[in-house]
């Protein structure tokens, strides 16, 4: 990549490596958004991805054509290795609430979600 450019990290991994990926960055001149997903297949096929970002707000703003290929909403969640954290929470809370239903369901608790 060259000085100016702008590398987007989509995966799921941590703000501390995140930071680290950063520096590597910035030290080419090469600015990074740490741009993870929510959603699952259908909602990729859909373009209805939801991300969650971490960095400059700038860059955020002018790579947004890009990201709407993929994304319905784009959500500027704080600096480089926010995204990671965010993700990382809404990934706990989803074990969290998916753990409550099995045991509940396990322990012959009737559960109704009304929507």
């Amino acid at each position: 990549m060259h000085p100016g450019a702008v590398a987007i990290e989509s995966s799921t991994l941590t703000p501390e490596w995140i930071r680290k990926l950063s520096e590597h960055f910035r030290a080419k001149g090469i600015s990074l958004l740490d741009a993870t997903l929510s959603g699952s297949r259908a909602q990729a096929e859909a373009a209805q991805l939801v991300y969650l970002i971490g960095g400059d707000a700038k860059v955020m703003s002018a790579t947004e054509p890009l990201l709407k290929i993929l994304g319905s909403g784009i959500q500027h969640v704080g600096p480089i290795g926010a995204g990671s954290l965010a993700k990382l929470t809404t990934n706990t809370l989803l074990g969290v609430q998916v753990d409550t239903i099995a045991e509940l369901r396990q322990s012959g608790t009737i559960l109704r979600i009304c929507l």
